[in-house]
C-alpha cells in the first residue's frame, strides 16, 4: 500500500446517524495501524470531542494525532503534544461577534475546552448534547473574550446564515474566513487554516510526503483536504461538489460503514 496516512471526517461520514462508529469502520481503521499506515481523525469538533471518540478506535494515545477545530489544531490524542495551533486574532474575534449581533442566532466561541455564549439557548444546548463539549457564560462577548479563539460557530437556521454567509462574502476577509460544517453551522475561521493546510503541518512533522496521503469527508469543510490529499474517497451521502473531486464514490452511506469500504480502495 503506498498511502502512508489516512484522514477522516467524523460527523457524516465515520459517525452514522445516531453519532457512533460503526465496528467495521472501527476494525477498518484499526488494520491500517496494523499496516503502518497512520490513521487520523480530522474534523471541525473540538478537541476533547475528538479525542473521545479518537480513544474508542486506538489504544495508544500519544503517538495518534488527530486534526480538530476544522483544522486550527493538530495534536495528539492525549493532548499532551500539540503540533499546530492557530486562532482567529482577537480584535478580528471581537468584530466578527459585534457583526453577528443583528442576526437571530446563537454565537458561539471557542477556546481549546470550552465554548462561550451569552445566554444559554437551544442551539446551545443542541452543542452540548451532540458534543459533550461544556458551554460558559461570558456577556457581552466581544468585551469578556481574551482569547484567540479557535472558531466561532453562528449557529441558527439555514435560511438566516445563508443571509450571514451572503452579507459577509461582501467585506473584506483577509484576517478569516468561514464555511458551513452544517446547514446550521456557519464556522468562522482563522486565516490559512483548514483541514489540509492542517494535514501537511502533521505529514511534516510525521515526515511523510502529502503524495503518499488519502482522506474521507462528505461536506463543504472537507473540500480543501478532498483536493489536496493524494486520493480521496466520499460516502454516498457527500455533497455533490465533493463527488465532483473524489477518486472514489462510496456506494455506501455513513450509515452504511462507508469508510471501511473506501479503505477497501485506497492505494
Amino acid at each position: 500500500m503506498r498511502t502512508k496516512l489516512f484522514a477522516s471526517d467524523l460527523d457524516d461520514t465515520l459517525l452514522n446517524s445516531e453519532l457512533k462508529i460503526s465496528e467495521p469502520d472501527r476494525e477498518a481503521l484499526r488494520s491500517l495501524e496494523k499496516n503502518n499506515v497512520k490513521a487520523v481523525i480530522c474534523t471541525g469538533r473540538p478537541e476533547a470531542s475528538t479525542a473521545r471518540y479518537a480513544k474508542t478506535i486506538f489504544a495508544e494515545h500519544e503517538n495518534n494525532f488527530i486534526v480538530s477545530f476544522n483544522g486550527s489544531l493538530v495534536s495528539n490524542i492525549s493532548g499532551t503534544n500539540t503540533i499546530f495551533a492557530r486562532g482567529i486574532a482577537l480584535e478580528t474575534a471581537k468584530k466578527i461577534i459585534s457583526a453577528g449581533r443583528k442576526y437571530d442566532i446563537t454565537i458561539q466561541v471557542f477556546d481549546r475546552k470550552f465554548f462561550y455564549i451569552e445566554r444559554q439557548t437551544e442551539e446551545a444546548e443542541f452543542y452540548n448534547s451532540t458534543t459533550g463539549i461544556e458551554w460558559k457564560i461570558l456577556s457581552p462577548l466581544e468585551e469578556k473574550v481574551d482569547f484567540e479563539p479557535f472558531k466561532i460557530i453562528f449557529h441558527g437556521k439555514h435560511e438566516i446564515l445563508m443571509e450571514i454567509h451572503k452579507d459577509f462574502s461582501k467585506l473584506p476577509t483577509s484576517d478569516f474566513h468561514f464555511v458551513f460544517s452544517k446547514p446550521y453551522f456557519l464556522e468562522i475561521l482563522p486565516k490559512d487554516v483548514n483541514k489540509a493546510i492542517a494535514l501537511q503541518a502533521l505529514c511534516d512533522y510525521l515526515k511523510i510526503p502529502m503524495e503518499k496521503t488519502a482522506a474521507a469527508g462528505d461536506s463543504f469543510n472537507d473540500l480543501e483536504m478532498i483536493k489536496t490529499t493524494k486520493w480521496s474517497g466520499v460516502p454516498s451521502n457527500a455533497k455533490e461538489q465533493l463527488k465532483s473531486h473524489a477518486d472514489y464514490i462510496s456506494p455506501n452511506s455513513n450509515n452504511e460503514s462507508a469508510v471501511s469500504d473506501i479503505i477497501k480502495f485506497l492505494p
